[in-house]
């Protein structure tokens, strides 16, 4: 991504989707973490109170290292939208509703347009379609790497 859009191979200033991704998941098991040790060892509203505080504390730290650390693709939007679901994961269609408008109204209007990804995902019937994941593994980084040779013999001095 780096060597596709900046000339090299880091650039501290804006990086891709892929660190979002990699927040949103450390956030999620994060959060199952403290969920899990807290009703362990309490009930009730305080478990509630607590979960809440588990809540604000991993989106600060995530916060924090998406703004001063990675700079990436949708920022803490990016990565509260995974919590959304995450936390509304037995009412599925209801959490993509709430990070789709949570993206529109954080990340830009471009984001709205994912609405439309709502209609497969209402009559998805929770099987998994074809195993094609070695081809996306090998098509993500080989296309960036294709954006980058085309720029380098179209755009002089890239």
């Amino acid at each position: 991504f780096d060597l596709a859009f900046n000339g090299g191979f880091f650039y501290k200033n804006y990086n891709n989707v892929m660190w979002t991704l990699l927040l949103g998941l450390l956030s999620i098991w994060a959060l199952n973490t403290f969920f899990r040790k807290i009703r362990e060892k309490f009930s009730g509203a305080l478990a509630m109170g607590l979960e809440i505080l588990s809540i604000a504390a991993v989106t600060l730290v995530a916060d924090l290292i998406e703004e001063f650390i990675l700079n990436s693709d949708y920022g803490i939007g990016g990565v509260v939208a995974i919590m959304i679901m995450y936390l509304l994961g037995t009412h599925r269609l209801v959490g993509f509703v709430l990070a789709v408008l949570w993206l529109g109204l954080m990340c830009g209007s471009t984001e709205w347009y994912a609405i439309v990804d709502l209609i497969p995902l209402y009559f998805y019937h929770g099987r998994q379609g074809r195993k094609m994941k070695y081809f996306f593994y090998i098509f993500y980084p080989a296309h960036l790497l294709i954006i980058r040779l085309i720029a380098h013999f179209i755009v002089p001095g890239m």
